[in-house]
């Protein structure tokens, strides 16, 4: 098990065949696409990747991420804390034609010269496990929620109005 920092680019095929294990830490910071949806920076993603060969011999690669990171809350916009976890196993392929015959079922990405960027491959997934729209508990917000719950709607009484057709009710 390495728990070195991951390079920029690694070669699956090496990776694939030698089972290698990665655990460690990313900061958010070196996350570039991830940060933008957070309120800081700050802070660590925790990760645990496996490569390896299925029983085709193709090269796989399955991980966890796991951190904790300040999202907006879409109700006050202020920091909220939120716990990410995201976990993917994922087919490698070296080309387009390959791509083609992995089962529609599995998930897949191409590896371009038999490298990828690991850091993309975990920032797409943490993309993908953060909610669509998050908020506080209804209580956790510092903003009204609800209007009118205390005012009281004046009362109207009807007056039975004039109908211009009552007098037709004499001409029978």
């Amino acid at each position: 098990m390495l728990t070195s920092a991951l390079q920029e680019r690694l070669d699956v095929r090496k990776l694939a065949t030698q089972e290698a294990c990665f655990e460690g830490g990313s900061d958010l910071a070196s996350l570039n696409r991830f940060k933008q949806a957070l309120v800081n920076d700050s802070g660590k993603v925790d990760y645990r990747i496996k490569f390896y060969l299925n029983e085709s011999y193709r090269p796989r690669v399955e991980g966890e991420l796991k951190g904790n990171v300040q999202l907006a809350c879409q109700r006050c916009m202020q920091p909220m804390p939120w716990q990410v976890n995201a976990s993917f196993d994922v087919a490698i392929v070296l080309s387009e034609e390959q791509l083609k015959h992995v089962p529609k079922e599995e998930e897949a990405i191409t590896a371009e010269d038999g490298e990828i960027v690991i850091l993309e491959l975990m920032e797409d997934e943490l993309l993908l496990a953060l909610p669509i729209v998050q908020y506080h508990p209804e209580n956790g917000c510092n903003v009204q929620l609800e209007w009118g719950k205390n005012e009281v709607e004046p009362v109207v009484e009807k007056t039975a109005k004039d109908n211009p057709f009552k007098i037709l009710e004499t001409l029978k």
